[in-house]
């Protein structure tokens, strides 16, 4: 089941970031999160249990993926398709304009995912992380976009 995220999954989301992707937005930043109209962030829930977890910033045009990821022994199951898809169909429904996201160049698994989806490169940020692997700048025109 996908849902908004509430406080309680705070500590999880934190737990999952740090062992999917090594860091974390951390717990003031999702606390917070929870009551700025600008944040929304998704879990997916199964048995109780989060393993996925999508976060991104929307000003009413633009969403920014923020962080993703899902449980590594549940991964290639279709579970980050269906989070994607479920946030690509909100933010159209918002009428946003795109969606954008940074994605470290060696993450090829993620990035065959976004470009299934429809993401396009737009851009590269060089020795963006800070194993200096360069960061691919990848953007999702929504449906009513020219050019989508």
């Amino acid at each position: 089941m996908i849902r908004r995220f509430n406080l309680d999954d705070v500590s999880k989301i934190v737990k999952l970031e740090n062992e999917l992707l090594g860091t974390t937005l951390g717990e003031s930043y999702l606390n917070d999160a929870y009551t700025n109209p600008f944040n929304y962030i998704y879990v997916y829930e199964l048995d109780n249990e989060i393993i996925g977890y999508i976060s991104y910033s929307f000003d009413g045009d633009i969403a920014e993926m923020l962080n993703f990821c899902v449980d590594k022994t549940k991964q290639n199951k279709g579970i980050g398709t269906e989070l994607l898809t479920y946030t690509i169909d909100e933010f159209e429904r918002l009428n946003g304009s795109s969606i954008i996201l940074e994605v470290n160049s060696q993450n090829i698994n993620a990035i065959k995912l976004y470009e299934k989806m429809g993401f396009k490169q737009i851009s590269v940020r060089k020795a963006y992380y800070s194993d200096g692997n360069d960061a691919k700048v990848l953007q999702r025109l929504l449906k009513g976009v020219i050019g989508c």
